[in-house]
């Protein structure tokens, strides 16, 4: 009996390992190469304005506007 509880707690404490190794791996694949680099605005006028970033290809990116940041952002388009 007191080998088989031991078996037991052993086999829970593998699928706990298991479980955690499996969500920690998820979890570094989603977040690694997300981010988005080098964002920089390069140019202006009173009717533009050019932003360049370093992305990851071919990930879409969404660029929003606002004239004020009280008003809200306005989705301008979308970027590959």
């Amino acid at each position: 009996m007191r080998r088989e509880k031991v078996f037991n707690r052993s086999l829970l404490i593998l699928a706990i390992m298991s479980i955690m190794l499996f969500a920690m791996t998820i979890t570094a694949s989603a977040a690694s190469g997300r981010a988005v680099t080098n964002l920089q605005q390069t140019d202006d006028t009173k009717t533009g304005v050019t932003v360049q970033w370093s992305g990851n290809y071919g990930e879409e990116y969404l660029v929003y506007l606002s004239q004020d940041r009280s008003s809200g952002y306005q989705a301008l388009s979308s970027y590959t």
